[in-house]
């Protein structure tokens, strides 16, 4: 018999476990987009860099310098124009791998790589849900997206209040 003996029941690799989960790439970052009067004073191009509203004490981005008001415009050679895009070029990834970030760090262009880490547990559950299913039925599209603009964050501060009020005086007539 040159048969290869039976495969033992408790080989990991025959059985995997259904409740494993996959490590997610993390960073340490909230992002929002940048807004449109910031972008062309700094000279980036339409849709170009994701602002740093937060950084995780001790996660991977503050290791590497990352700060708060950092404006990430490029992550491995690839252009980032938002949150999700950023989120995306992240998770694609693997815990441990290096990371290049274009960075403005207090208005000066600079590079840094970042080794990713694993997302913490606490945050696995949490996953930002899109906007584009926003009911706003009725609403012209134009200003629709202007809506779903400022709420995710692109517009905080004092301007967003009066920019929030024209918004909404527009979707009344």
């Amino acid at each position: 018999d040159n048969a290869p003996p039976p495969v033992a029941a408790s080989d990991p690799s025959v059985h995997p476990n259904p409740d494993a989960k996959a490590e997610t790439a993390y960073l340490g970052v909230v992002s929002s987009s940048t807004p449109e009067m910031l972008a062309i004073h700094l000279g980036l191009k339409a849709g170009e860099g994701v602002i740093v509203r937060s950084v995780m004490p001790d996660g991977p981005a503050a290791k590497a310098g990352v700060a708060n008001h950092d404006i990430i415009t490029h992550v491995a050679g690839e252009p980032v124009g938002s949150p999700e895009e950023l989120r995306n070029l992240v998770t694609g990834r693997k815990p441990g791998e290096v990371l290049h970030l274009d960075v403005i760090h207090a208005g000066k262009a600079t590079k840094t790589d970042v080794t990713l880490g694993t997302r913490p547990a606490e945050l696995a559950g949490f996953e930002p849900h899109p906007l584009d299913q926003l009911n706003l039925d009725g609403v012209p599209e134009e200003l629709a997206e202007r809506l779903r603009g400022m709420i995710e964050g692109n517009l905080d501060g004092p301007d967003a209040a009066p920019q929030l009020d024209e918004a909404m005086r527009e979707m009344k007539r």
